[in-house]
């Protein structure tokens, strides 16, 4: 018995698999310790036989050996850099809620995250876990994968000053936008300290310096349960900045 392959098909399948693995090793949820590396992979196998036609239509595919590695990196490295992109926007917030326990003046012990596998402060996997429901819950994993899929329709899509341009205007974002979710505890601690000074030298006899570490502890999460109505928006803003990210690097 014979079994014959079409060159043409599988020299595409195999690009296509490439670039799906690429952005599911790397892309949220996909690349969650807790997704079995078996199920990543038949997920890969399923976007590659999914996507296949578009990107033979896309590219010009390579007639040797050489070129078949170096246009299958190419579309790892395309895959890798999509779901990085995906995967910052998401992680904006463990990293706000780190900032959180950085300016409330306290540094609890880390914890195990489930979902990560990672320790990370407690104020950290409390904003990452609801980000992780703000993400599911608002379809934007529908956003993240559509995203995926619209890269094949875009001819010579990776630029490697272009994409580092991006991606340095990506990080830019994240860190801004942690700032933004964790400046209301800021400003709330910037002005504890100012009043706690201010009584220090008028009012020497009350000891402020004894009790300012549990009040910037209580203040921290009280600012917290506040601020909490105002992640969604947060939230909203995020992924108006990735869905600007995937726009830039497709080109539309």
């Amino acid at each position: 018995m014979q079994i014959a392959f079409d060159a043409h098909w599988l020299i595409g399948y195999l690009l296509a698999f490439s670039r799906s693995m690429g952005f599911i090793l790397v892309a949220f949820p996909f690349a969650m310790p807790v997704v079995p590396i078996t199920a990543r992979a038949a997920i890969g196998v399923a976007f590659g036989l999914g996507t296949e036609s578009a990107l033979v239509h896309a590219i010009v595919l390579p007639t040797t050996t050489g070129g078949l590695i170096g246009v299958a990196t190419e579309q790892l490295l395309i895959g890798a850099a999509l779901g990085f992109f995906a995967m910052l926007f998401v992680s904006l917030g463990e990293s706000a809620g780190g900032l959180v326990g950085l300016f409330g003046g306290f540094s609890t012990p880390p914890a195990l995250d489930p979902l990560s596998l990672n320790e990370v402060p407690v104020t950290g996997e409390f904003y990452n876990l609801m980000w992780i429901v703000l993400f599911f819950v608002s379809g934007a994993d529908v956003v993240v994968i559509h995203g995926y899929f619209a890269s094949f329709a875009t001819p010579n899509l990776f630029h490697l000053s272009f994409t580092l341009g991006i991606l340095v205007k990506s990080v830019t974002i994240l860190f801004v936008s942690s700032l933004e979710v964790a400046s209301p505890i800021l400003a709330v601690m910037f002005f504890s300290q100012i009043v706690v000074g201010i009584l220090t030298k008028v009012a020497p006899q009350l000891y402020a310096l004894t009790f300012i570490f549990p009040l910037q502890i209580l203040l921290s999460f009280i600012m917290m349960l506040v601020a909490v109505p105002l992640l969604p928006h947060l939230f909203d803003a995020s992924i108006r900045d990735l869905l600007a990210a995937e726009r830039d690097l497709l080109g539309g």
